[in-house]
């Protein structure tokens, strides 16, 4: 993943002590939901996201932070599936949520509720 995170960072450079320490707490954090694409034990890409409360949505919502695929294999889905997970596990709570897709268009999308 530090390979990608590295070629996906354009405004910072990404240390690797700093991208180790940060990987152990997003591990460790419940609000985070950390998705990674791997062929042949080789990972290809990866989706960041968190699900945080918000005043204008009355409630939680799930936002992307990152969302990268190696370049070589991207248009191939893989970004596709990453956000289709993403979105799953972005539902949390009684009622639906809105989840800000950062792809395509931008517009938000009305997710069915589920468990998270």
């Amino acid at each position: 993943m530090l390979t990608l995170a590295t070629a996906f960072a354009t405004s910072f450079t990404v240390d690797p002590a700093a991208f180790k320490t940060g990987f152990a707490r997003v591990v460790d954090a419940p609000e985070a939901c950390l998705l990674v694409a791997e062929t042949d034990a080789t990972v290809i890409g990866y989706v960041l996201g968190f699900v945080h409360p918000t005043f204008y949505a009355n409630g939680p919502v799930a936002w992307v932070e990152e969302i990268t695929v190696d370049a070589a294999l991207r248009r191939t889905g893989t970004g596709r599936l990453l956000m289709e997970g993403f979105e799953v596990h972005g539902r949390c709570g009684d009622s639906p949520r809105r989840l800000p897709q950062l792809l395509g268009t931008g517009a938000p999308l009305d997710l069915v509720a589920g468990p998270y």
